[in-house]
């Protein structure tokens, strides 16, 4: 993770009244963010965060509150950028799809938006076919593509594309 971008603290409390989570450790960051691990002090369940927090327009500022690196269109496209993953967030929410993970909670806080999603336990593809040892065979391949097509046919169904899929992305 680049210096400018660091992640929340373990055990920072995301949320507010009975939707609090507890951050536990980073999942991983990506172009416009960071994906975090974290508990669901209501339900007590494990969940994944995902906090809005584009690399190339934004710093943490010491605390836990983001800001916009810079001013004028860099400020208007973190705040567009803000605007799009809110959108995008309630968007997955309407989805009731097994291949599709669900949004649980979505809310602003610290100057940012998180989405609050099932924690999908397993690996990535990219991390399983790193560690797979051979090539896959059709038969593995399809056990995955078979899925991932339904869940993209459903997402296509309703007049909408992914435009993030990558061996990361898919568990």
């Amino acid at each position: 993770m680049s210096v400018g971008r660091q992640p929340l603290p373990t055990n920072t409390i995301l949320g507010n009244g009975s939707d609090q989570y507890r951050i536990d450790t980073v999942l991983g960051p990506g172009g416009f963010g960071v994906t975090y691990l974290a508990r669901d002090m209501r339900f007590e369940r494990d969940v994944a965060i995902k906090e809005y927090f584009p690399a190339e327009f934004a710093y943490r500022d010491g605390s836990t509150t983001i800001r916009s690196s810079t001013r004028g269109s860099s400020q208007n496209f973190f705040e567009q950028g803000k605007r799009y993953f809110l959108d995008e967030a309630r968007t997955l929410a309407k989805f009731r799809h097994e291949h599709i993970v669900r949004v649980l909670n979505l809310f602003e806080q610290f100057n940012t938006a998180y989405m609050v999603l099932e924690f999908e336990e397993g690996q990535s593809l990219k991390s399983w076919l790193r560690t797979l040892g051979h090539r896959p065979s059709q038969r593995e391949l399809d056990d995955i593509l078979v899925p991932l097509l339904g869940a993209l046919e459903a997402v296509h169904a309703k007049g909408m594309f992914h435009r993030d899929i990558a061996p990361d992305n898919i568990i």
